[in-house]
């Protein structure tokens, strides 16, 4: 997307803010127009975008299966599959169990979710600056960075 397609996007999106509260509802429905910046975002084929949405309930489906690890100290509950990093750049889904006998891929998911836990900490971290939050964002930021550096 180029950088002028980006900012009419923008300018669309700060228009239905204007105009009431922002939802995605107002989204699709000024989207529907195919003069609107918005329009080109998304899948209009009503096939295509079907299937989309199947693969998205398979993802929540796959995601719900959940199982639960005692150890001496504590019990969780965590999903039964996660995403398989050995899949790439395809995706697809791996047990919990699996990993186990294949350590090297268990440290790829946890470097994985580690990543995604900084990118996460990163967008708290810019949002608290409005709040005065950033500092213990930031002490946070430096532990997660610190468990994905011994998971690589």
């Amino acid at each position: 997307m180029s950088g002028t397609q980006q900012v009419a996007i923008e300018r669309a999106i700060a228009r239905l803010e204007k105009a009431g509260r922002l939802t995605p509802e107002a989204v699709v429905t000024a989207a529907r127009n195919p003069k609107s910046p918005l329009h080109g975002c998304f899948t209009w084929s009503i096939r295509q975008a079907a299937q989309k949405r199947w693969l998205d309930e398979a993802r929540e489906l796959i995601r719900s299966v959940r199982i639960e690890v005692r150890t001496t100290e504590w019990t969780v509950e965590i999903p039964r599959y996660v995403r398989d990093p050995a899949a790439s750049p395809h995706q697809g889904y791996v047990s919990i169990g699996q990993l186990r006998s294949e350590k090297d891929v268990a440290r790829e998911l946890i470097r994985t979710e580690m990543l995604r836990a900084q990118t996460a900490l990163a967008r708290a971290k810019h949002l608290a600056v409005v709040v005065g939050l950033s500092d213990e964002i930031e002490r946070i930021e430096r532990m997660v960075i610190r468990v994905t550096g011994r998971a690589a």
